[in-house]
């Protein structure tokens, strides 16, 4: 009898240590907290000499006067604005058409166009400030180049779809303003293409 109560007392005191043990070792491994997310906006910027044009968004000052500054062009205009949400050292990618040209009938040829940011995290620059990077951003596409005379000199309109792309790599850049990262020479008809990127923390 008292060797049944010496045994129930010891793993009585067993189960007592495991509990606490089990407890204090819950309590000592913390939760890892959750990383943060970013909207992605990229903006497609078209610059021609096609009439004065409409002014850039009020968000666009500064890259509007950038714009202006260094380039000629009579108008600047957004023609496409692309979207998504990612997390912290996350890859995002997109696929989409859209009319170049801004022409409203839909017998204009498309425009097949491809971009993607991968690996985009925040980091500390050497101020200590927070800014994002990207391991890569790359944009790419092929746009309608119309021909109105075949080799022989004979009128023949046609169109032929070239390849145009933008490819950077390690690209750091700060949180939530509108960043010019580069452009890409179009057609004299088709103008150049400016791409401004900006990335949020998401709420």
């Amino acid at each position: 009898m008292n060797r049944s109560k010496l045994f129930f007392a010891a793993f009585s005191s067993l189960l007592l240590v495991l509990s606490v043990t089990s407890a204090a070792w819950a309590q000592a491994v913390p939760t890892p907290p959750v990383e943060p997310s970013h909207d992605v906006t990229l903006q497609v910027i078209i610059g021609t000499n096609d009439g004065a044009g409409q002014p850039l968004p009020a968000e666009l000052n500064n890259i509007s006067r950038n714009l202006k500054g260094n380039f000629s062009f009579t108008n600047y205009r957004v023609a496409e604005t692309f979207l998504g949400r990612i997390g912290n050292r996350g890859d995002l990618e997109y696929k989409s058409i859209f009319n170049l040209t801004d022409q409203k009938a839909d017998t204009e040829p498309q425009t097949f166009f491809e971009w993607s940011i991968r690996g985009l995290k925040t980091v500390k620059d050497t101020s200590d400030k927070t800014v994002l990077q990207a391991e890569t951003l790359r944009f790419g596409g092929r746009v309608p180049v119309k021909f109105t005379q075949d080799a022989s000199g004979k009128l023949s309109p046609m169109i032929n779809y070239e390849a145009i792309g933008l490819n950077l790599q390690r690209l750091t850049f700060p949180v939530g303003t509108p960043t010019l990262v580069g452009s890409i020479t179009m057609t004299k008809s088709l103008g150049t293409m400016f791409l401004v990127i900006t990335v949020r923390s998401a709420s």
